[in-house]
């Protein structure tokens, strides 16, 4: 057996891909499988990017074809709008973000692979009553690199990371105006990834993943959300899922408040467990008190049990089974 990853780290270096290679690595030595650089630089890549969107997407005639196991390519796809760069690379597509108008498009366009992984339980249970019965659930993961038992030095308050929920972050600008010694940072509205905090102002940029692995290991209490909750991000329509900010906050042993979906993905993952999830300001502010008193009394068993059960040697175990290596 021949197998390989398609990886787009040649040239892709906004920092959500990061994330990706991380498990690619990981990937890569668990399943025996190289490593493919893909050029997206290219010129003989750009024209063909082109015609395939033109042909692919918008003309809708090529579907994913029948794959040969044995020589296959595992590609992480970020987004499933994107389906058509890979349909005739004799690849197993693991698709992340993906948009609720994209179900019976990837429902039909998947029909001849063998199998093929999505990373949102809610998408996986459309696409089966959508007649993919191919489809794995194989949840987000974290990286083992970040696994430790040991508590990273905390000097940073409150965090949230990434695009801001609105309602986390007026209430936690609600609770900084009244307890201004209280340091929050976060995320500028003007994409350049600089970061604000309320006590010291102006941070600079945080672009490299080693700088924001940097930060959110320094944090007290880490906000999260899904996409979904709060119009934070429309693009999804009416589908939700867990982002790698969960797990990321977890593994740096992050207290964490979030508002988040209440479904099936949220018990397999025990989200429960690891971040309460506040409906009033009045109950995130009771919280944010707490947290803040016991901010290194972190319950490490706790954490260690999330994190075991979501590092993406695990994920690697998944797709073993399904190539029954």
């Amino acid at each position: 057996m021949s197998c390989s990853i398609i990886t787009k780290r040649k040239y892709e270096t906004w920092p959500s891909w990061y994330v990706v290679y991380e498990w690619e690595d990981i990937l890569s030595k668990k399943l025996g499988m190289d490593l493919e650089f893909s050029d997206g630089r290219s010129l003989e890549y750009r024209i063909q990017r082109k015609w395939k969107r033109i042909v692919f997407k918008y003309f809708h005639r090529i579907s994913f074809g029948k794959v040969d196991v044995q020589n296959m390519r595992l590609a992480f796809i970020m987004n499933a709008n994107d389906y058509y760069l890979y349909v005739d690379r004799n690849v197993i597509p693991i698709f992340l973000d993906f948009p609720e108008k994209m179900i019976s498009v990837i429902a039909e366009k998947t029909k001849n692979l063998p199998f093929f992984f999505v990373t949102a339980l809610e998408i996986c249970d459309l696409l089966k009553a959508h007649g993919s019965k191919n489809v794995i659930y194989m949840p987000i993961s974290i990286s083992d690199m970040y696994f430790s038992e040991v508590i990273p030095k905390k000097t940073i308050d409150v965090i949230q990371f990434g695009r801001k929920n609105p309602v986390l972050h007026e209430w936690m600008m609600e609770y900084v105006a009244e307890h201004p010694d209280v340091e929050y940072v976060y995320q500028s509205n003007d994409g350049s990834l600089t970061y604000i905090s309320t006590t010291r102002g102006n941070l600079g940029k945080f672009d490299k993943r080693n700088e924001y692995v940097e930060l959110l290991k320094s944090c007290r209490i880490s906000l999260v959300s899904t996409p979904g909750m709060d119009k934070s991000r429309t693009d999804f329509g009416n589908v939700d899922f867990f982002t790698p900010r969960f797990f990321e906050s977890a593994a740096f042993y992050c207290h964490m408040l979030g508002r988040y979906i209440e479904n099936q993905e949220a018990d397999f993952l025990n989200i429960y467990d690891i971040c309460p999830n506040v409906k009033t300001k009045q109950e995130f502010f009771d919280n944010v008190d707490k947290l803040l008193k016991i901010s290194n009394d972190v319950n490490v068993d706790k954490y260690k049990a999330f994190l075991h059960s979501n590092l993406t040697s695990k994920r690697a175990d998944l797709i073993k089974g399904a190539l029954q290596i």
